[in-house]
């Protein structure tokens, strides 16, 4: 696959598009039979928690883009002006919005604009937003399709090529990042990010995670991975990759441990228990 940027693509196009995501590396980490269902096109259910995320970072990066794609919901879809809303929208290609979706997602997309730093990046005159990127890694022999989708790529000075990565998140303080960092592999997506970056000829040394709580009044935290955690980030890609390239050669994409298993309690419920 030849490196290639892609601007303003639509994200159907990019989620259509047969290639390992970073998204697609946690599943492969989790289980290579949950990658194989997930390549193959097994349906994942569309949840309000998708929704979320998709109509936040519609309003917080690309906020003209909002009453193209979606409608805000007036009327309960059970009455006739509810029918006839969504037969409206439907015949607009619009998606409809709960008002109790759209004015989270709005107050949390207004406080990472009023943010003093990411507020700055946002409005950053040299900047795109939801940019796919296209390239292949080889490992053995097998050539790997790979993709990346950037929330923003930005020039700030004193910065240089900024790559922002916005998160939705119960807990933003500092103690709930660095544990989100770990459960939510942001330390592989930053990695990921700057690969894909460099297949195509350009580099990023700061990688931010703007984390925005769900909860009023929607607090505000950007981080900057660390090196050393992203280079944690960089072995778990290898084995991945290598995982992937083993499957791909054998054909053989297994699940979880074939043999029976030993269950146990963890250590911490041992040591509750002799405290006691």
């Amino acid at each position: 696959m030849k490196p290639e940027m892609r601007l303003n693509e639509p994200p159907e196009t990019y989620h259509a598009t047969r290639a390992i995501s970073k998204s697609g590396m946690d599943k492969l980490r989790q289980a290579p039979a949950k990658f194989k269902a997930w390549m193959d096109g097994a349906a994942e259910e569309e949840t309000e928690a998708l929704l979320f995320g998709s109509v936040f970072h519609c309003l917080a990066l690309e906020p003209g883009e909002f009453c193209k794609r979606y409608a805000v919901k007036q009327f309960n879809g059970s009455t006739k002006a509810g029918k006839e809303e969504a037969a409206a929208a439907k015949a607009a290609g619009l998606e409809l919005v709960p008002a109790r979706i759209y004015e989270p997602a709005l107050a949390m997309a207004e406080s990472v604009w009023n943010h003093p730093l990411i507020g700055q990046i946002m409005t950053a005159v040299d900047k795109r937003t939801e940019t796919s990127i296209y390239w292949s890694e080889t490992v053995d022999g097998t050539e790997i399709p790979c993709k990346a989708r950037l929330d923003m790529l930005a020039t700030v000075p004193g910065f240089g090529l900024v790559a922002v990565d916005l998160k939705s998140t119960d807990d933003a303080s500092p103690e709930g990042l660095s544990s989100s960092v770990l459960k939510w592999g942001y330390h592989r997506q930053a990695v990921w990010y700057r690969r894909a970056l460099r297949a195509v000829g350009m580099d990023s040394s700061v990688f931010v995670l703007v984390a925005v709580e769900k909860a009023a009044p929607h607090l505000v935290t950007a981080a900057n991975v660390s090196e050393a955690a992203q280079q944690v980030g960089l072995e778990e890609i290898k084995d991945a990759l290598g995982t992937y390239a083993t499957c791909a050669e054998s054909g053989l994409w297994p699940g979880y441990a074939s043999e029976i298993i030993d269950l146990d309690l963890p250590e911490w419920a041992y040591k509750r228990r002799f405290a006691a």
